[in-house]
Formats: C-alpha cells, sequence, structure tokens
C-alpha cells in the first residue's frame, strides 16, 4: 500500500476531499485516500527524494567498505609478496551485489589508493552520474568520484589522518 508514495490511511470521516484527496478505498476502520495535483507531485517529489537520497548513502557505504577490505589486504600483502606480483582486490564499485575482483599490483593500488577520490572498478562497473574514468588498463578501471560523491569520499577515506 504504502510503495504507492501519494496514497494514505485515513480515519473514516477525515478525508479532505477540498484539499485534493480523493477516496480510493474504503473499509470499517480506515479510508484510503490518493493525494491529487500539487499536493501528489510534493509528496512525490519528496518521497523520490529521500530514496535517491538513501540509495546514494547505501551506494557510499558500500564503496567504503570495499576500500577498507582492500585496505587490509594491501596491507597483509606487504608480508607476503613483491610489489609486481598482481593481488586480487575487491571491485569498489556501488553495486551492493558486486563480488566482482580486481587483479592489481600493490604499487598500482597504492598510486590508486595516494587520491581518496578515486576507485578501483571492473571495466563496465563506472558510474557516470558520479564518477568519471581516469585510468583504464586491460585488468580495471580507475575512476574518480565527483560533486558530493567525491566530498563523502574524502570524509569517508580510512587513510584520513
Amino acid at each position: 500500500m504504502r510503495s504507492h508514495p501519494a496514497r494514505f490511511f485515513v480515519v473514516p470521516g477525515h478525508e479532505d476531499l477540498t484539499a485534493g484527496e480523493v477516496v480510493v478505498e474504503q473499509h470499517g476502520r480506515f479510508t484510503v485516500v490518493e493525494k491529487q495535483g500539487e499536493e501528489r507531485e510534493l509528496v512525490e517529489r519528496v518521497t523520490h527524494t529521500g530514496l535517491v537520497a538513501r540509495c546514494h548513502a547505501i551506494l557510499e557505504r558500500n564503496e567504503a567498505l570495499f576500500k577498507e577490505v582492500n585496505e587490509r589486504i594491501q596491507d597483509v600483502s606487504t608480508t607476503l609478496a613483491p610489489d609486481d606480483v598482481p593481488l586480487e582486490f575487491l571491485c569498489e564499485c556501488d553495486d551492493p551485489d558486486c563480488v566482482g575482483k580486481v587483479s592489481a599490483t600493490r604499487a598500482e593500488y597504492e598510486a590508486i589508493r595516494s587520491v581518496a577520490t578515486q576507485f578501483v572498478v571492473l571495466a563496465g562497473h563506472e558510474d557516470p552520474g558520479v564518477e568519471h574514468v581516469v585510468q583504464q588498463t586491460n585488468r580495471f578501471l580507475v575512476v574518480e568520484k565527483e560533486g558530493e560523491a567525491a566530498h563523502e569520499a574524502q570524509e569517508d577515506d580510512p587513510r584520513k589522518t
């Protein structure tokens, strides 16, 4: 029911039909009304904006988590492998279901991580709505966040002192 942002439950008799509400369903204990006109547009705009903001927050947390995991991989790798041996890092894209692995050397990953707004992702995992490609190899892409996403990346940087 609430998946429709312009529909609300009200107590019978409390409908405001003069304010652009239309009765959609009537039940004994409640009535379902739907906003119309300007009120509907406002409710849908606010709901959409809230959902978009929540989606962006989830994506940012996902990217930050993968970056943190990759930091730990990089830390452990300093005791195991020479700099020129490729390691498997997690794709740092904003897809919460992505489990892709990126093959990069410690030196490559360190160069990417030296810029807080840069992330290593698999080809095709870039999100042009919040980032642009700054480097492309046959194994991975390096993307750089823009605007608010760049600010969030700097704030969430695990290397920030």
